[in-house]
C-alpha cells in the first residue's frame, strides 16, 4: 500500500494533471490536490507585476 501512495505523490508532484481525473486505486479525497495546486499558481499569476507580464519592446532599426 506505501508503494502506491509514494507513486501517487511522485506523480502528483511532476505531474499535477495526473490527478484530475480518479484513478482506480485512489480515493476521493485526493482528487482535490490538483484543483488546489491550479488555484494557487493562477494567484501567482495574478500578483506578478505587469512588467513581468509584458511583452517586450523590440528596438526599430
Amino acid at each position: 500500500m506505501w508503494e502506491r501512495t509514494c507513486s501517487r505523490k511522485r506523480c502528483a508532484i511532476q505531474h499535477p494533471r495526473c490527478l484530475t481525473r480518479p484513478h482506480r486505486e485512489q480515493a476521493r479525497s485526493h482528487i482535490g490536490i490538483a484543483c488546489r495546486f491550479r488555484i494557487e499558481v493562477r494567484s501567482c499569476l495574478w500578483r506578478a507585476p505587469p512588467t513581468a507580464l509584458a511583452p517586450r519592446a523590440t528596438p526599430d532599426h
